[in-house]
């Protein structure tokens, strides 16, 4: 009897101390486990986080045109954001006469850059703006990361002087240094003059599109590198 009881307490035992082991194993795989997605959930902050300041404010390359003048890229600050959103948002609606479907505010635009939604470079020519480019960070599955152009405009008393071509290729510039190996954007098929200018001047790749959209794109750091390097 005493020897049945000794065993039947051994199990017991045994069994309370094997679900002991088992929970703490548990416990600590689920605390390795929330450990890792914290370090992983720091390193996408701390990754956003770089990415929306380290352009902010500084110039990413200065040109002389040939009359002299500079014309500089760098990174936008909360200060020019009013200045974009009038040239980039409002200007470009007008003048594809779509006005009344621009649902954004200046409020709205200011906050969604503030929160690091979009990126935005900007062209100065004498310190006056000239032309300004946002852009956003995508990722594939199939292809990693990449930088999506949204908005590329040129103030039309700046055009045909190089803006435009300057902002892609220090966009190309910018999708180098935050790790991307291709950058894509659209524009309409019947906007032959941006068409022209993506793909003879730009040397970028063109896919069919939907909603009569055409897809451009430049892929590879090679590619990239190259664009940026161009000097015009």
């Amino acid at each position: 009897m005493f020897l049945a009881r000794s065993v039947a307490v051994l199990g017991y035992t045994k069994s309370r101390f094997e679900a002991a082991v088992l929970q703490r194993c548990t416990m600590a795989k689920a605390a390795a486990f929330l450990a890792g997605a914290a370090s992983a959930l720091l390193a996408v902050w701390l990754r956003q986080r770089q990415r929306r300041h380290f352009l902010s404010g500084q110039e990413l390359k200065k040109k002389s045109l040939r009359d002299g003048r500079q014309l500089v890229l760098r990174g936008a600050t909360r200060a020019d954001v009013e200045a974009v959103f009038e040239l980039c948002v409002r200007r470009l609606a007008i003048e594809h006469d779509a006005l009344d479907e621009l649902q954004t505010t200046v409020e709205a635009f200011a906050e969604a850059f503030a929160a690091g939604k979009f990126h935005l470079l900007v062209a100065e020519i004498d310190g006056a703006l000239a032309g300004a480019a946002t852009y956003q960070y995508s990722y594939r599955t199939w292809y990693g990361e990449s930088l999506y152009l949204q908005d590329l405009y040129v103030a039309a008393a700046h055009r045909g002087e190089g803006v435009g071509t300057q902002l892609i290729r220090g966009l190309a510039a910018v999708a180098v240094a935050s790790d991307c190996d291709r950058m894509f954007w659209e524009s309409h098929v019947g906007n032959a003059r941006a068409n022209k200018f993506y793909g003879s001047t730009v040397g970028a790749e063109t896919v069919a599109g939907e909603h009569q959209l055409l897809t451009w794109k430049l892929v590879g750091v090679d590619r990239l590198m190259r664009c940026a390097s161009v000097a015009v």
